[in-house]
């Protein structure tokens, strides 16, 4: 049974999944979207939501260093503080996640993950 059961592993141990998340992190943030598998979008996804969160809802030195702990960068520290400037207005939803293709070697299911724009449609 699945009670309880929170999170995912990936098939790698936790100083594996940590590296992962970092690179996907940096990566992401640096470049505004990435194309990975669908498994590892889920498992980030929350991550850059809750970051985004606190930098627009907090705004302060505990927001800031939590930031810098994730990413160890502070360029991206920057960028990503930059990002939730322009998402101030939002409550959420700041990443979307788009399926693109099924990866020939394995037949793993890619995804492109991407900052979602800012614009209001009137439709």
């Amino acid at each position: 049974m699945r009670h309880r059961v929170f999170g995912r592993k990936l098939n790698r141990d936790v100083n594996q999944r940590k590296a992962l998340l970092r690179s996907l992190l940096s990566s992401f943030i640096a470049h505004g979207k990435i194309s990975t598998t669908k498994a590892k979008a889920k498992f980030f996804q929350p991550v850059v939501e809750k970051l985004i969160a606190g930098l627009i809802k907090k705004n302060d030195l505990s927001a800031i260093k939590r930031a810098q702990s994730q990413l160890q960068n502070p360029i991206l520290v920057k960028k990503l503080g930059d990002k939730a400037k322009e998402f101030s207005d939002r409550d959420g939803g700041y990443t979307s996640i788009k399926d693109i293709d099924i990866r020939r070697g394995d037949k793993a299911r890619m995804v492109q993950i991407a900052w979602t724009t800012n614009e209001k449609n009137g439709n």
